[in-house]
């Protein structure tokens, strides 16, 4: 019986031996990241709202940080929180001791009115800054719907009779950035209550339906996206020549109603 555990014994030796090697191992490689990928060098790449020096200053990279033990959710969450441009930010560890920042900023499409001035508006409905008359003019100008209780770096909010418009808006404006038409667009109104009237390309009123379900993850949520799409190719030079003006009327079906003025 005694012999048998000693064979036991025996066994169970040889297997922790490796396994005491593995923790060790693995304790020095820790050990070495420590002491050998501190940070000496961050760098900024991606924004043009911002210094370099704002963007360090708000990251807040801890002295000597570690690349394999950076904070990175908190460094992010830090910037996109108090930077109101700043969209999404990735962090990139080039060994053994760069860091670098990507910032993707947000863009400023629309100025709407709030209760005490204009406010820019990105294609997610986020407040970005208030502006006077003259900033907002290098934008598209959004009429028919009052902001309530603006907050810069916050989602837009509006009363309960004009969330409806606001979710509309959201639509549109995304449509407007995926389809690169931000430059052709000066105005949008949402007076009406079931539709909304752009202007495109200072020639053409464009009538399109007023989606209240629009963010609601559905269907709906690519429609404007495909009525914009059908804007482009209704207006090519070969379809309405340059001296063509008029209403495009896109509330119905897969195709646009032409009426010139």
């Amino acid at each position: 019986m005694a012999k048998e555990k000693k064979r036991f014994a025996g066994k169970g030796g040889r297997l922790l031996y490796p396994l005491l090697s593995l923790l060790l191992v693995a304790a020095a490689l820790v050990a070495g990241g420590v002491i050998f990928f501190q940070v000496e060098e961050v760098l900024v790449e991606g924004t043009t709202k911002y210094t370099p020096e704002e963007i360090l200053a708000v990251a807040a990279v801890p002295e000597n940080a570690n690349l394999l033990l950076l904070p990175a959710e908190d460094i992010a969450g830090r910037l996109t929180a108090h930077l109101p441009y700043v969209d999404k930010v990735s962090l990139e560890r080039r060994f053994p001791t760069t860091l670098t920042i990507a910032i993707q900023e947000c863009v400023p499409l629309a100025a709407v009115q709030g209760p005490e001035g204009l406010y820019l508006l990105d294609a997610q409905g986020k407040i970005l800054e208030q502006v006077d008359e003259s900033l907002a003019a290098g934008y598209i100008k959004v009429t028919g719907l009052t902001l309530e209780n603006p907050q810069i770096g916050a989602l837009a909010l509006a009363s309960t009779d004009e969330s409806k418009k606001l979710n509309g808006l959201r639509g549109v404006l995304k449509a407007v950035l995926s389809n690169e038409m931000a430059g052709f667009v000066r105005w949008i109104d949402l007076t009406k209550e079931t539709e909304v009237l752009m202007d495109y390309q200072g020639r053409f009123v464009v009538r399109l339906p007023l989606r209240t379900d629009y963010g609601s993850g559905g269907t709906s949520d690519q429609e404007y996206d495909r009525k914009l799409a059908a804007l482009a190719k209704i207006t090519d030079p070969l379809i309405l020549g340059e001296a063509d003006r008029g209403t495009i009327d896109l509330r119905y079906g897969k195709r646009g109603y032409f009426q010139p003025n």
